[in-house]
């Protein structure tokens, strides 16, 4: 099966978890293949015809996952599905060796208060952004590790009851299994994953509902059939927001198939780049067409070491030192893509909230216009890091005016007398959010745009 890993988790204790950001691919043969039909084709007489067993389905749109038969070898099977006419696409779902990637440390123990007071909500303008909405009305499906909905943090949350595509249940929890499904030598590394973002996803959009789709296991595994029905479901329970903070180094027409048809419900895909800290990372869903991609800064605005980075990024979010909950009403600490994919995803359920009418490419270009531009402190990454460091304030005014307000410095959607302190405050400063020309300094000039904008 190909192996889907979440591009960050917190582990027990003060454990370094070894994360598969980028696994190989396995040396054994894959044993199942992804079809999806035509039409008019009779799924029966495919099972008849390759004496092929069912292992999987996603009947409503055709896509069928099938066991290689015995005798098969696994590319002449591949290559008669692809070239029967009642069979649309065809591909193997290969298997993945032990993990690769890099180790990281997450820590338990963390108190409340320091999830409340952590500095990425100022940074991401959640203050001014839930004075107009706090994503009323919005699903946002976690393909993930599941949600351990007993969290105290969770509750009054809208949590929905969600699905587990791994144990093929109605119950996503987020629970150990304890078996090292990965051959890592770590049992359960990745416990946690999913209630950690669901934490952050019920603070930014604290009036939006939460769609649990369990399609990682306890140590982070999964496969591409696996993601495929986890976007089909959250696109048909009428998710408008799908969050992936996990990735596959292997590319898939099923799984574009899926996106595409996500998108044409009117969902927005997001997705993390990864932990890598490479250049454009052959990573999916994230390299797929019309999935919104996400990399990660730290305190200081700068992009995460560890963060991936490339022409296809779209957006940055905070990923590094972030507090949020996991399991048995504990709180962690922890760094990843994955966490400023959430909180990306959570502003883009602001934006819809505000405005439902929007469509995929109107809710990526808002959180776009509305981003703040890093490229200024980040030189060294000057165009691979999308629009900036999101900013839900931001994204919202872009929604109200059609385009962000260019000398709005203080984000409340007019430009008055507190922007015209902010911006006499950096006065003479390079690299400033008041210097509205962008020639590298906040002077004269820039006050004049202001006073073109006031009001």
């Amino acid at each position: 099966m190909r192996r889907v890993t979440a591009t960050h988790a917190p582990a027990w204790g003060l454990i370094a978890a070894n994360i598969a950001i980028a696994p190989a691919l396995a040396d054994a043969p894959p044993q199942d293949a992804i079809v999806k039909l035509e039409p008019a084709a009779s799924l029966a007489e495919i099972l008849v015809d390759y004496e092929t067993t069912l292992l999987g389905e996603i009947s409503a749109h055709r896509v069928y996952l099938l066991d290689v038969p015995d005798g098969w070898n696994e590319d002449a099977f591949e290559l008669a599905l692809e070239t029967d006419v009642r069979i649309e696409t065809a591909e193997l779902n290969y298997g993945a060796d032990a993990p690769g990637g890099h180790t990281q440390s997450f820590y338990l123990g963390v108190m409340p208060a320091e999830f409340l007071g952590q500095y990425l909500w100022d940074r991401v303008g959640l203050g001014a952004a839930h004075a107009t909405t706090g994503g009323q009305g919005v699903t946002i499906a976690l393909l993930d590790t599941g949600v351990d909905a007993s969290h105290l943090a969770l509750a009054g949350v809208g949590l929905l009851g969600g699905i587990d595509f791994v144990d093929q249940d109605a119950d996503p929890d987020d629970a150990p299994d304890g078996a090292d499904t990965d051959g890592d030598g770590l049992t359960d590394e990745l416990v946690g994953h999913g209630t950690f973002l669901a934490g952050l996803l019920a603070t930014v959009a604290p009036d939006a509902s939460i769609l649990p789709v369990r399609v990682l296991d306890a140590d982070g595994t999964g496969h591409v059939f696996r993601l495929i029905q986890g976007i089909y479901y959250a696109a048909d329970e009428g998710a408008r927001v799908i969050n992936m903070s996990l990735g596959t180094v292997i590319e898939s027409a099923a799984l574009e198939q899926a996106v595409e048809y996500a998108r044409a419900n009117g969902a927005v895909l997001i997705a993390a780049v990864g932990n890598e800290g490479v250049e454009d990372p052959s990573l999916y869903p994230y390299a797929t067409s019309n999935v919104f991609g996400i990399a990660s800064t730290d305190v200081a605005d700068h992009k995460s070491p560890f963060s991936s980075y490339g022409a296809g990024v779209d957006l940055c979010a905070p990923g590094s030192d972030v507090v949020s909950i996991v399991p048995d009403n504990g709180y962690g600490r922890a760094d990843g893509t994955s966490t400023s994919t959430a909180i990306v995803s959570a502003c883009a359920a602001l934006v819809i909230a505000h405005e439902p009418t929007l469509g995929p490419e109107e809710i990526e270009a808002a959180l776009a216009a509305g981003a703040v531009d890093i490229d200024p402190i980040n030189p060294g990454f000057a165009g691979l890091l999308g629009a900036g460091l999101i900013d839900a304030a931001g994204a919202l005014a872009a929604v109200q005016s059609g385009e962000p307000v260019p000398a709005d410095l203080d984000e409340n959607g007019s430009v008055g007398m507190s922007d015209l302190l902010i911006l006499i405050a950096q006065w003479g400063q390079p690299d400033s959010a008041a210097d509205l020309n962008d020639d590298g300094v906040v002077n004269f000039a820039d006050i004049m745009i202001l006073i073109a904008n006031w009001g």
